[in-house]
């Protein structure tokens, strides 16, 4: 999956965290939210495919750069390893805060 996407992905459930969804929570809805981000939170932390610039023979220092950038990091190691995992590791705490805030929220 493309930064883009997972992004999408972790925006769309923190969509979650809205008053209105709190005041019409019931204990079903409850406990399904919870495991889907739960669930989020797991595969968020599941290794991603070898990063492109390990396979490639052609320019091999400058798919590692692009990554980097991408990824925000200053090496090309950096951005190889952190584009290793399906989201990143705020997008995790997000998430996991998240499912907290909405464990402890009361059910109609």
């Amino acid at each position: 999956l493309t930064p883009a996407i997972r992004n999408l992905i972790v925006q769309t459930l923190l969509g979650f965290d809205e008053r209105r969804v709190f005041k019409k929570l019931t204990a079903a809805q409850k406990e399904r939210i919870l495991a889907v981000l739960r669930r989020a939170a797991e595969l968020g932390r599941a290794v991603a495919p070898a990063c492109p610039a390990a396979s490639s023979s052609s320019a091999p220092g400058s798919t590692a750069m692009a990554l980097a950038a991408s990824a925000g990091a200053d090496d090309g190691s950096a951005g190889c390893e952190r584009a290793r995992t399906v989201f990143t590791r705020h997008q995790i705490e997000q998430l996991l805060r998240l499912s907290e805030k909405i464990s402890s929220a009361q059910c109609r």
